[in-house]
């Protein structure tokens, strides 16, 4: 399997109008300045984006009791509305194209302002299907896309590392929401919650307005220069790398959230409440997690600007690092085990997240980029979806076992 990709990764597209190293050898990137602007603005808004979508489960409680809702449908709520942050993702990603990140990106801070207000007055998870769901969940999914793609066109060389700094936003945001969530809620509830959080979005709107433009003195490589950007561009599908790592990132999201969600989960018996682990303590893993994350995502993005180093073995042993830490968990008998299961699978799991856009921005060129990271988030959105439902189908006898 490793021979296959590294052969296909390889593999020049001879098909293409423009290739991959034809495009950076006519493309210039300022590679700093004010693209360091703009990689702070990028890193609030996913600190903002992954802070309110990874921390629903704690809103999650609080909506369940005071609706006197059903678990499972008051948990569809947050699930959906993480999916179509993904599912939107190849819109997201044409209109970025077509008109430029900023106004994306801070229409998506204004929609995203209105669906917290929507669901506020909002008294039926299944209203809030629409408010949270779809309206926040395209709202974060135009903001978020925008991230990503803005840093391809100031980046060449510092990639990785701003890259590393972004993604790093959202860990934090993992990590720091979570007490500001537990404090709101529990003294005010969670209306006022929720309008707070128009706050948190009206933030995400500032912050774009920081994307700028890639001004005019650097050259830009474009496929059909004379033409305007299709606001649907399926080339990338012709590209045969880009279609392997399409289909690796569908298999892997099918399971990729699970620990997330089943470690501590209080949905169905979790791992750490069979092995008789304190809730009070079984809650802190995703911190540790986070954590370990969040440091690797910066570490990772410094070492992998070295030009020596080779960006595919790297995502390769972090793939594999990540099977082996999910191998290994059931071992686990106490609250270490989990500690070093959850800061050993953070740890490479920084270093998936990191590169993601620039396996993606390798396997493509920096000009298909948008597209490509687009047409992506759409493919992984399903299995984001349904895959931590599907886990939780399966019996965990196997842990019960445990003394």
């Amino acid at each position: 399997m490793i021979k296959l990709w590294n052969k296909i990764a390889r593999k020049k597209t001879k098909k293409l109008e423009v290739t991959a190293v034809e495009i950076c050898a006519e493309m210039e990137c300022p590679d700093g300045g004010y693209g360091w602007t703009i990689c702070i603005a990028a890193a609030i808004c996913q600190f903002i984006i992954m802070g309110i979508h990874n921390n629903f489960g704690i809103l999650y409680t609080y909506l369940m009791k005071d609706l006197k809702a059903d678990p499972t449908d008051t948990a569809w709520i947050g699930s959906i509305a993480f999916g179509v942050n993904f599912l939107f993702g190849p819109v997201a990603s044409s209109l970025c194209q077509r008109f430029s990140c900023r106004p994306v990106a801070a229409a998506g801070g204004l929609i995203a302002v209105l669906g917290f207000l929507m669901t506020s007055f909002a008294n039926s998870v299944y209203i809030m299907y629409f408010t949270y769901s779809v309206v926040w969940g395209f709202g974060s999914s135009l903001s978020f896309a925008a991230t990503t793609i803005v840093l391809g066109q100031y980046f060449d060389r510092n990639l990785a590392l701003a890259n590393g700094i972004v993604t790093g936003g959202s860990g934090v945001g993992a990590i720091a929401m979570g007490p500001f969530y537990h404090l709101v809620l529990s003294n005010l509830g969670w209306k006022i919650m929720l309008r707070i959080l128009c706050g948190f979005a009206f933030l995400m709107f500032v912050s774009a307005l920081f994307y700028r433009t890639l001004p005019a003195k650097y050259k830009r490589a474009h496929i059909g220069r004379n033409e305007r950007p299709k606001l649907f561009d399926l080339s990338v599908w012709k590209i045969k790398p880009f279609m392997f790592w399409a289909v690796a990132m569908w298999l892997i999201h099918i399971g990729y959230f699970v620990p997330f969600i089943h470690l501590v989960s209080k949905r169905i018996p979790n791992y750490a409440e069979i092995i008789h682990i304190p809730e009070s303590k079984a809650s802190l893993l995703i911190g540790y997690l986070s954590i370990a994350s969040t440091l690797s995502r910066v570490l990772f993005g410094l070492v992998l600007n070295h030009l020596r180093i080779n960006r595919f073995h790297v995502l390769q042993f972090a793939f594999m690092m990540m099977a082996i830490t999910c191998t290994l968990c059931p071992l686990a008998r106490d609250y270490t085990g989990l500690i070093l299961y959850a800061v050993g699978f953070g740890m490479f799991d920084g270093c998936f997240i990191l590169l993601i856009a620039i396996t993606t921005c390798d396997l493509v060129g920096p000009e298909r980029l948008p597209q490509a990271l687009g047409t992506l988030y759409g493919v992984v959105s399903l299995p984001i979806i349904f895959g931590p439902p599907l886990a939780g189908t399966f019996d965990l006898s196997f842990a019960r076992e445990c003394p």
